[in-house]
């Protein structure tokens, strides 16, 4: 309701009822009561059109199994009656069947009868379930029916069995009696081999048969023929140890009259092996995938938005004033962000032949040996976690997930992702240091070629803490950052960059908190004449006040010198956002919590490079959690 205006307040009030009556009885044989009951069940709902549940209280599948569109009407009010009768025995057999009328008034009516059973008898088991319904509504009608059936028998731990799952819906114009596009069907049958549960090894082997039809010539015509075999094979009889495979194999065949030769073959295959060993001390995991399928060649454009808002901005590099593919970059200030790149939808594919492969390892000497003295214990302050990640596209059959040949032009697709972190201390608070390894590559099919990017990083870091109220970190890193464009010529480089850098850590208190940091970095492109030097001085400071807030205050000067030419996605790399000179950004924030779920935020930031205006940027933000 609003409380501000009276406009349309008849429709404030809503309201649903809701009738059950149930009936359970037993049947009495001659000598004792029977495990037999007899069932009954009566329903009746009105939901009023102005009544809107929070939650919805009726199945998943509603609108589905009844060819709406929604659960509710905000337009119409509804009515269902639903009567059922059944006999159940609770060892081995049921028999129910059910009839519902379903009405949306004046729109829409619909009647469905569901008939179900479940036998269970010495090692056989049969399930069966058919619906149909019959619905109406001004723009057209439906005649749906389901059927679903299982059969099983177990000999010894072995489970043999079969499916079979069949929709047809039959929609027609109210108008014309046509049959209408949404009309489909399909039947799916499946045979398997399994043993059934087990907690220590599954294995199953299945084949499936699926057939669907499609609206054609005012009929249901037969659309797709697909056949698929399935293995599976899962191992945990040893403690702490995993292994499982699985195998799948495809077959689909277009059935319509304009190409019936049209088969298209897929297989996937995974393995995956999971190993804990020495109370965790060394955890391994591998997962190694191959496949068939298709890659859509990526096309994508970028929309201008709110500003501030986006992901990316828009340097007009050749100063023709229109927006190019290669002009966009991801933006190193919000305030400059105005753009987001978006997706299309491209109809162009490429079949390929995929795989990936991932392996972690983790090594922590600490789970047995924590507690030990002399060399052991030192060991035990080392640790080492390594993972690595790939997935390769080929329009050949490649089994190698180390295949590397950059310059294949049957190569679609590939990425490497390589992390390992050595570290020495980790846990304790004196002295520490990590040495840090990063790999990533990163092959895609764009629209106008292949693009190819990599990030090569090599990083010390060492932690120091000589004291409760403050801890102080060095750290050198060496990374080379390249990206090759098949068209877009701009948009190759091979950046390099060195940096030693170095903090003071004023660790929180109860009130306040604080940074200061230096770094030095040079860098050069290796295919070019761009370089680089650049001295970075930054501080930060953060103080809270109870139940008031906090407030943040930060400053940074960069000096950067080199030879750099402006207006080049190389230099907007290489500068991240800056100029050749003297740049300064300051920043003060505050954030406040106005009730438990209500958070106010305000931030101002500035930012000065030389030879362009400062830069004012405001924000107020107001968050809401529930």
């Amino acid at each position: 309701q609003n409380l501000f205006s009276k406009n349309d307040d008849r429709d404030n009030a809503g309201f649903a009822y809701m009738l059950n009556l149930n009936h359970n009885q037993p049947l009495k044989s001659k000598n004792d009561i029977s495990s037999w009951r007899f069932l009954s069940q009566l329903d009746w709902q009105y939901v009023h059109k102005n009544f809107h549940p929070v939650e919805s209280f009726r199945d998943v599948e509603f609108a589905r199994e009844y060819n709406l569109t929604e659960d509710f009407s905000s337009r119409f009010s509804e009515q269902m009656l639903h009567a059922l009768v059944g006999f159940s025995n609770s060892k081995t057999s049921t028999f129910r069947y059910s009839l519902n009328w379903f009405s949306r008034i004046t729109d829409y009516s619909a009647v469905k009868q569901e008939l179900f059973t479940t036998n269970i008898f010495r090692n056989w088991q049969v399930d069966a379930k058919a619906t149909y319904l019959r619905s109406k509504d001004s723009v057209q009608s439906s005649n749906y029916w389901t059927a679903n059936a299982k059969v099983s028998k177990k000999f010894g731990k072995v489970v043999v069995g079969a499916t079979d799952m069949m929709e047809y819906n039959l929609f027609k114009d109210a108008r014309t009696d046509s049959v209408r596009a949404n009309s489909f069907a399909f039947n799916e049958a499946v045979l398997y081999v399994n043993n059934g549960d087990s907690s220590l090894y599954k294995y199953g082997l299945y084949y499936k048969n699926r057939i669907e039809y499609a609206a054609q010539d005012n009929s249901l015509s037969k659309n797709l023929m697909i056949h698929e075999a399935n293995a599976l094979f899962q191992f945990d009889r040893i403690k702490n140890q995993h292994f499982s495979t699985k195998f799948t194999y495809r077959c689909q065949q277009l059935e319509t009259s304009s190409d019936r030769s049209a088969v298209e073959h897929y297989f996937l295959g995974n393995v995956e092996y999971v190993g804990r060993f020495f109370k965790n001390a060394i955890i391994l995991n591998t997962y190694y995938e191959t496949g068939s399928g298709m890659e859509q060649r990526k096309n994508f454009s970028y929309l201008k938005v709110a500003k501030g808002q986006g992901t990316h901005v828009w340097n007009d590099y050749n100063g023709n004033g229109i927006e190019e593919i290669d002009e966009f970059e991801v933006a190193s200030f919000q305030d400059e962000a105005e753009y987001v790149k978006i997706w299309l939808t491209s109809a162009d594919y490429v079949n390929t032949y995929n795989n990936q492969f991932s392996q972690s390892v983790q090594l922590r000497p600490a789970a047995v040996w924590a507690n030990k003295a002399g060399f052991r214990r030192f060991v035990a302050r080392f640790s080492d976690v390594a993972t690595l990640r790939t997935q390769l596209k080929h329009e050949r059959v490649m089994l190698n997930p180390f295949y590397s040949n950059i310059e294949d032009t049957s190569l679609v697709g590939r990425l490497v992702n390589l992390n390992n972190t050595f570290s020495f201390n980790n846990s304790a608070s004196k002295f520490a240091f990590d040495f840090v390894v990063q790999k990533l590559q990163n092959k895609n099919l764009l629209y106008y070629g292949y693009e190819v990017s990599s990030t090569d990083l090599q990083q010390v870091v060492l932690k120091s803490r000589p004291s409760n109220l403050f801890q102080l970190r060095a750290e050198y890193t060496h990374s080379v950052q390249r990206n090759q464009s098949e068209f877009l010529s701009g948009r190759t480089y091979s950046i390099e960059r060195h940096g030693v850098g170095g903090s003071f850590i004023l660790l929180d208190q109860k009130r306040c908190s604080g940074k200061l940091s230096y770094a030095f970095d040079m860098k050069n492109n290796l295919l070019g004449k761009e370089w680089l030097k650049a001295h970075d001085v930054s501080a930060s400071f953060e103080y809270r006040m109870a139940k008031r807030g906090t407030f943040l205050v930060s400053a940074r000067y960069v000096a950067i010198k080199g030879d750099v030419p402006n207006n080049t996605a190389v230099s907007y790399q290489m500068l991240n956002g800056l100029s050749v000179g003297h740049n300064a950004l300051w920043n003060v924030s505050y954030q406040m919590s106005i009730t438990d779920y209500l958070q106010l935020s305000l931030q101002y930031d500035g930012r000065a490079s030389e030879g362009h205006k400062v830069v004012h940027t405001g924000s107020l933000i107001l968050k809401a959690q529930f």
